[in-house]
């Protein structure tokens, strides 16, 4: 995986000063030591964009290109997500907005893919394939 320069863009990786009481309680009550290596990484990963990560143009978590139920997740400015599913020859018009990270694991799916299956859920399923943590398009401009 590649590494950002975090010095080389202090306009984005600030502190989030109001991080909401969910996800503080979420990340607070992590338990590492029990989890795959995947998921390790996963939460370790969205506790740094979080707590410090700003993403005012949109951070492509997950794309729906990168698995078999085309669902993609999207993250705006600090905890806010957007989680959708996308098909080139029909877009479901559907989609899960939250304004938290434990919010946004908790959501049902099925609205996007007909099951019953909350976002963290899906996401152990497919051992976290495809997660992009240097997805921040901000970061990715010349």
């Amino acid at each position: 995986m590649n590494t950002i320069d975090k010095s080389a863009f202090p306009e984005i990786f600030i502190n989030n000063e109001e991080i909401d009481e969910k996800d503080l309680s979420l990340f607070n009550n992590l338990t590492t030591n029990k989890m795959t290596v995947s998921e390790k990484t996963f939460f370790l990963n969205m506790k740094d964009k979080v707590f410090g990560e700003f993403a005012p143009s949109a951070d492509l978590i997950l794309d729906e290109r990168s698995n078999p139920d085309n669902i993609f997740i999207v993250r705006y400015y600090y905890e806010e997500f957007k989680i959708g599913q996308g098909k080139k020859d029909n877009r479901n018009k559907n989609s899960i907005y939250s304004i938290t990270l434990a919010d946004a694991l908790e959501a049902d799916l099925f609205v996007l893919i007909n099951r019953h299956i909350t976002l963290l859920e899906w996401l152990r399923n497919n051992n976290f394939c495809g997660v992009n943590y240097n997805g921040n398009f901000i970061l990715n401009r010349k």
